[in-house]
This record gives structure tokens, sequence and C-alpha cells, in this order.
């Protein structure tokens, strides 16, 4: 699976259309002449607010779905398929002997015994707490425990590389300052810089009202007309 960073998601291709509209509604209104700076700065305030609600909106959605698509391979991986209430039980006492196991030494042991009595179930919470353990700097036979495991499983290393390709992506700096940029405004136009506060800004945009035309562009309009109508 790709990495996040090269991969094109759909949110970001819609964070890409919405960063180019907003483009285009800052050179516009930098054309308009009916608006004073303060004017023209708030109506800009006001399109880059618009664009940081809907960038966080889509933000959100691609967390929401790399989480539900995190959980959805955890169940996977260490699930309970078949929920009758002797499994169930089964499950919770295998969790609880693997957390009483305190070194990976030991757990390595235990891994062997439980898959020489081809116990599964208490395999898969070894490997399980193999993997919560895994990022203790201390001790890193954990995570060569957890990953020998998997990739016994089918499609188990597979699954592992997507969940830590999701989890690089939600956590890493590097890959959230990308995401930052993905889905920022960017930097701002220099009509506003000087005003601080842009959502207070935007407030204004629709209280201050546009520029009467000036003498010239009032003829220029009425000779449009005139041309218009002489045309009919």
């Amino acid at each position: 699976m790709p990495t996040l960073r090269q991969a094109d998601t759909p949110e970001r291709q819609r964070a890409a259309k919405i960063r180019r509209a907003l483009a285009e509604q800052i050179e516009e209104l930098r054309r308009q002449k009916n608006l004073d700076p303060k004017g023209r700065a708030a109506r800009m305030a006001k399109a880059i607010e618009d664009a940081k609600a809907k960038l966080a909106g889509l933000r959100q959605a691609e967390t929401d779905r790399l989480t539900s698509r995190r959980d959805e391979l955890t169940k996977k991986l260490f699930g309970n398929t078949r929920p009758d209430d002797s499994r169930i039980h089964s499950i919770r006492d295998a969790r609880e002997r693997a957390a009483k196991v305190k070194t990976s030494d030991a757990m390595a042991e235990a891994m062997n015994l439980a898959e020489m009595d081809s116990d599964t179930v208490l395999l898969r919470a070894y490997a399980q707490e193999c993997a919560r353990r895994s990022n203790n700097p201390l001790e890193r036979g954990w995570g060569t425990l957890f990953h020998q495991w998997a990739d016994s499983q089918y499609g188990g290393s597979d699954t592992v590389a997507e969940l830590h390709g999701i989890d690089t992506e939600l956590t890493d700096p590097s890959h959230t300052l990308v995401r930052d940029s993905v889905f920022g405004v960017g930097v701002l136009p220099e009509e506003i810089r000087g005003y601080g506060n842009v959502p207070a800004l935007a407030a204004q945009a629709d209280a201050i009202p546009e520029l009467p035309p000036t003498a010239a562009e009032q003829k220029g309009a009425h000779l449009a007309k005139f041309a218009k109508d002489d045309v009919r």
C-alpha cells in the first residue's frame, strides 16, 4: 500500500480544488474596483474562513476514514470472529495470561509452547500483547515477536504494513506537517496581513458597503447600454 504522502486520496483531491477556487476568488477580489482596501480585505478574509471550514471537514473525514480502516484491520488480526460466550471467556483468559508475561524472552517461550499446542487463541493474545508493547524503547524484542506471528497469518504481513502506514500518517510529526499543508489555506494574501484577527475581519465582510461607481464607470455603463439598445 502506498503511503498517504504519495497517494492522492479523495479528501486531498477535493482539498486541492478548494484551494484552487480560493486562489481564484482572491484574484477576482483584487480586480474588483468597487471595494476599498478594508472591504477587499474583509471579503478575502471571509473567503479564507469559508475555505478553512471546508478543509477542516475534509481533514477530519480523512482521519475518520483512516481510523475506521485501522479498527477494521486490527479486528482482522486480533478480533473474535466467532463471538459465542465460551470463546469470549477463553479470549479474556488468554489476554490476562499474556499481560502477566514479563519479558520478551519469556514471551517467545510462551508463544512457542502455544504454537506447539495449536492454541491459536492464546497465541493471538500473546501477539496482541507484543504489539501493544512494541513501542518500548528499552526492549525491541516485542516487535520482532509480533512480526514473526503476523507473517505466519494469511495476509498478516500486508495488514501489518497497512496498519503501520496508517499509524505513521496519523502520528508522525513530518506527516502531520504535510497534512497541515494539504488541508491548509497557505500563505495569507498581503491585503489582510495587517489586520491580525482574520475571523473578526471576515465577520465584517457583509457590513462594509461597496464603493459607488465613478463618473467614468457610470459613463461607460451608460454607453454600453446605449450601444446594446441601438443594436436592437
